[in-house]
């Protein structure tokens, strides 16, 4: 081969490598840092509890992100590609946003719907005080029994009854 067309190759190839080594040579540590971070504070806004299959789904896309990093630094550092490892990280800090929103929503919603259960048993005890202030005791309850049996003994003797 002549001399011009190893100078053409070696032109090609470091135009490519250029690009290749400097563009998406630095992994996106600040972004997984936030993704990190926004996970952490759905979190604590509730979302395990208030929102838990959307703050799984957001947990795996950090899992994925941390995964596609380590798989571009195992490879040769002349074909490493940080470029999806960078969307990653910034898709979950987008997506945490609505899950904490979604979590504090849903808490919400629990915390009215317990206030209403507890203001509703609150009426039914009421209700059973008031029931159980009616029941009949001591005289009143012994009076009673007294008209029972008077009743039974009356309806055996009465006429036409199955007794007979």
């Amino acid at each position: 081969m002549s001399r011009s067309t190893w100078q053409g190759i070696a032109v090609g190839l470091i135009s490519i490598a250029i690009p290749v080594g400097t563009g998406c040579a630095q992994p996106p540590a600040e972004r997984l840092r936030a993704a990190q971070h926004s996970l952490d504070e759905a979190g604590a806004a509730g979302a395990p509890d208030y929102a838990k299959d959307d703050f799984v789904k957001l947990g795996q896309r950090l899992i994925l992100a941390k995964d596609e990093l380590v798989t571009q630094e195992e490879g040769f550092s002349i074909v490493r590609c940080y470029a999806d490892a960078e969307k990653m990280p910034i898709a979950v800090v987008e997506f945490a946003g609505p899950v904490a929103g979604k979590a504090a929503q849903n808490k919400t919603a629990a915390k009215t719907a317990v206030q209403a259960m507890g203001q509703e048993a609150g009426r039914v005890v009421t209700s059973a005080k008031e029931l159980i202030a009616k029941v009949p005791t001591g005289y009143e309850w012994a009076g009673l029994e007294t008209i029972k049996q008077d009743r039974g003994v009356r309806d055996k003797f009465r006429c036409g009854s199955p007794a007979h």
